[in-house]
């Protein structure tokens, strides 16, 4: 693990690390139909924030993600979500998935004409048991805004390492991921 220089030359240490509540591991942009983030899981860090910010997708599907071991993507039809949301018009927004692969984070049905906002708490990755988060997404639409909020996993007691974000359909994604370990 490489230890930040403050400006002061001062380098922030290990034993330092318990006054910061969350350490960036990776970042990147999103392309094309699915974007890895190879070994941001790791022993250093229990559980996970994700930000994913100014995403688009260039056809109306589901967003979605997948656990990584090493940079294969784990294919089983082991992935569950569930998710309340509205429509600032009062329209129930909800979702529920079993079993399915791709794992749909709570973001589905999203168009191409508008950018939309997901943060993910990722728990337990890197350990021989179940994966679960709990998500929140937003989306303004010119006429309408919708949230929801939810969780999900994915259940086989397999060490993930990484994760991969990716489109339902196939599609095009864009937008930025940070991924931040939370302070063990």
């Amino acid at each position: 693990m490489t230890f930040p220089v403050f400006s002061t030359g001062e380098v922030l240490r290990a034993a330092d690390m318990n006054a910061v509540g969350l350490w960036k591991v990776a970042s990147g942009a999103l392309s094309s139909s699915g974007t890895n983030f190879v070994g941001c899981f790791t022993a250093d860090y229990r559980n996970y924030r994700i930000v994913l910010d100014n995403l688009f997708l260039s056809g109306n599907t589901d967003f979605c993600w997948q656990g990584l071991v090493g940079s294969t993507a784990q294919t089983a039809s082991s992935y569950w979500t569930a998710a309340l949301g509205f429509s600032s018009g009062g329209v129930a927004y909800n979702q529920n998935n079993s079993n399915v692969n791709p794992g749909r984070t709570i973001a589905s049905s999203v168009g191409s004409d508008r950018a939309f906002e997901l943060t993910m708490d990722v728990f337990r990755p890197q350990l021989a048991t179940y994966t679960l988060f709990n998500a929140h997404f937003s989306q303004f639409q010119t006429d309408d805004f919708r949230f929801r909020t939810g969780s999900g996993g994915y259940t086989p007691t397999t060490q993930l390492d990484g994760i991969r974000f990716l489109s339902a359909g196939g599609q095009t994604i864009s937008g930025n991921v940070t991924i931040y370990g939370y302070n063990p």
